[in-house]
C-alpha cells in the first residue's frame, strides 16, 4: 500500500541548467540597443543545425522581452542575430 505524506518541501531543483551556462550573454542583452547585431561561427553545410550558443542566446533575449531576427551569411560564414524592437 502506498502512503500519502503531507506537508513535505519539494527541494529546489539541483544541475547546471542554461542560467549557469550562458550567464554571460546577459550583459550584452542588457546593453545592446534596435539596430545592434552579434555573430556566431556556423558551418554552410545543407543540413547544418544553427549553434547552441546562438539558439541560448536568441532565448534569453526573447525572455528578456526583445525582438530578434536571425540570418545566416554564407559569405563570411556566420549567423548574425540583430536586435529589431
Amino acid at each position: 500500500m502506498i502512503n500519502i505524506e503531507k506537508n513535505i518541501p519539494l527541494p529546489p531543483r539541483r544541475g547546471k541548467g542554461k542560467d549557469k551556462i550562458y550567464h554571460h550573454f546577459d550583459g550584452v542583452i542588457k546593453n545592446w540597443e534596435v539596430g545592434d547585431s552579434i555573430t556566431f561561427p556556423h558551418e554552410q553545410k545543407k543540413y547544418a543545425r544553427p549553434p547552441k550558443e546562438m539558439t541560448a542566446f536568441v532565448g534569453r533575449a526573447r525572455t528578456a522581452g526583445q525582438k530578434v531576427a536571425t540570418r545566416s551569411i554564407a559569405a563570411e560564414g556566420v549567423i548574425r542575430v540583430w536586435r529589431i524592437e
